[in-house]
């Protein structure tokens, strides 16, 4: 699913994956929190990362 989030000016894509994602201090395999998402943001500077968020701050684009 192609997403915004409010604090972002680029899109992004929900992952389901295995692969660790940042929090802002670190990578991690789990989720820091409930209700937390892992998001491929198109502008990051290494394509492959994943990042965690909250999936009710983010927007769905069609």
């Amino acid at each position: 699913m192609k997403v915004t989030h409010p604090e972002r000016s680029d899109t992004g894509r929900i992952v389901e994956s295995d692969a660790k994602a940042w929090t802002p201090n670190e990578l991690t395999a789990g989720a820091p929190d409930d209700g937390m998402v892992k998001v491929r943001w198109s502008d990051s500077a290494d394509p492959a990362a994943l990042f965690w968020e909250y999936e009710f701050e983010l927007a769905e684009v069609q």
